[in-house]
């Protein structure tokens, strides 16, 4: 994968975070009555999908 590539998909892991952490939806998840740690983990997904797509190698043939 190219470096241009891996920035173009960090950047829409980015967007997507922006879109679910500062639209409707988190009016919903306060709605929702979900545990506090909630929001935490999906900020842990967004990041654990983000240092992932950084850190694969490029000579791996994906």
């Amino acid at each position: 994968m190219s470096d241009k590539t891996r920035h173009d998909h960090t950047l829409l892991i980015f967007f997507a975070a922006v879109f679910v952490f500062n639209s409707p939806l988190t009016n919903w998840w306060s709605l929702i009555g979900l545990p506090w740690y909630a929001i935490f983990v999906v900020w842990a997904l967004f990041i654990l999908i983000a240092a992932v797509n950084l850190t694969r190698d490029t000579n791996d043939g994906r």
